[in-house]
């Protein structure tokens, strides 16, 4: 299959779900690279803003990668909101903060939000496997459709260090996820 083909599918995916998780985006090196450039970020004190105003991890907003993925998921030019940034779990002592949505009316049925398809999307790049380890992001599949925090399937996303995580400021999602092992 052709990376064109697999963007068709996450396309699917996102439209149907909500969200896709777009696989091997970065390589080893870059994720590497991208960990210890977070790590500098945090001990400079950069935790609290802006990524664009990062002289460490700025670059991420404007990565081929990632708006080359964003092109083929939205169908057009991605559009650069001004809302971004990053987190160290363990550093910064989070722990989940309840499901959500991040879009304007997030409970109002007849708000424009509700209309039609939703364009707004994050952008979750976790550096670490969470397919297997906790701290990674919660959703509930499907809920894009729906201004109720209860609806959706309940899902771990099973992301991995080189994957990077698409949803819709519409779906109904929690960071920081507790993987239960048995």
């Amino acid at each position: 299959m052709s990376k064109k083909d697999d963007f068709k599918t996450n396309a699917e995916e996102l439209k149907k779900n909500g969200w896709t998780i777009v696989k091997g985006v970065f390589s080893p090196d870059e994720v590497k690279a991208l960990r210890e450039k977070v790590l500098l970020s945090y001990q400079q004190g950069y935790g609290k803003r802006d990524l664009l105003s990062n002289p460490h991890l700025s670059h991420i907003i404007i990565n081929n990668k990632i708006i080359n993925s964003l092109r083929h998921l939205l169908g057009g030019k991605p559009v650069y909101y001004g809302d971004s940034s990053f987190q160290i779990a363990s550093k910064f002592g989070y722990i989940s903060n309840g499901f959500h949505k991040d879009n304007a009316y997030k409970t109002t049925p007849n708000a424009p939000d509700w209309e039609e398809d939703y364009s707004v999307l994050r952008v979750g790049i976790y550096l670490q496997d969470h397919a297997n380890h906790s701290e990674g992001l919660i959703l509930k599949s499907g809920s894009h459709r729906y201004p109720d925090l209860n609806k959706g399937k309940t899902v771990i996303v099973p992301s991995r260090p080189r994957d990077v995580i698409f949803w819709y400021l519409t779906v109904t999602h929690s960071g920081n996820a507790k993987l239960m092992v048995w």
